[in-house]
């Protein structure tokens, strides 16, 4: 891929909103809370920042890493 088109294509993906803004005011309504959806989206955003900060290659470097992910996973 060209890296010129990175920064367009992340900018793209930003603006589309994905199935978040639909899933918590839909939670909110069946539960009549929207907290614990909002909660659970803020940790799996946690998971993601933690792997891109680095966790992921230093997972990847541990031999025994992928057939634990496999079995937890």
């Amino acid at each position: 891929m060209d890296p010129s088109v990175v920064p367009a294509l992340a900018l793209t993906l930003i603006a589309v909103p994905g199935p978040d803004p639909a899933f918590v005011p839909a939670a909110g309504v069946r539960e009549r809370s929207a907290v614990p959806a909002v909660a659970g989206l803020l940790v799996g955003y946690g998971a993601h920042l933690v792997v891109a900060g680095g966790v992921g290659p230093l997972v990847e470097r541990v031999v025994e890493s992928p057939a634990t992910a496999e079995v937890v996973g």
